[in-house]
């Protein structure tokens, strides 16, 4: 029964532990010793690694015949996604999810009393909100190159 008992944990503790993970960041490192200022590889984001470990915000991984410890952060049981979308809707364009997070700026800024013809300002003066960089901001036209550009 102790023998029985003994397999079972032993296989469910492996199981548990060679799970394949996934990196999520590129700036993930595959580091000698569970510190951040110890020496490491970079790792590709998207690399699948298997988690042997864990300590403290570490995890021990085996990647490519190497054995490392990769920051919690940087991992995830799921692979990254392929694309970003800043935008609420998927289907919209770029232009258009880029002219709703500079409306937003606009909104936020007139719900808090300010206008463009009050406060106008040029770079550099005291006033809280920019509202020349916002009107500029809100005209910029994106292209998916330079979003995708950007991404990388």
């Amino acid at each position: 029964m102790k023998k029985l008992l003994s397999i079972t944990i032993l296989l469910f503790g492996t199981q548990l532990f060679s799970a394949p993970m996934y990196v999520q960041s590129p700036v993930a490192q595959l580091l000698d010793k569970p510190a951040a200022n110890a020496k490491g590889t970079l790792l590709p984001k998207g690399s699948v690694v298997t988690k042997t470990g864990e300590k403290d915000m570490f995890i021990q991984v085996s990647y490519d015949g190497k054995d490392g410890w990769v920051n919690k952060l940087f991992l995830s049981d799921k692979p990254p996604s392929k694309k970003v979308s800043f935008g609420a809707e998927i289907d919209k364009s770029t232009s258009v999810k880029a002219r709703a997070r500079a409306s937003a700026f606009t909104q936020t800024a007139a719900a808090r009393g300010y206008s463009e013809s009050q406060n106008l300002r040029t770079r550099g003066g005291a006033a809280d909100y920019d509202m020349e960089a916002i009107s500029w901001l809100e005209k910029i036209e994106i292209n998916e190159a330079d979003l995708e550009e950007f991404q990388k």
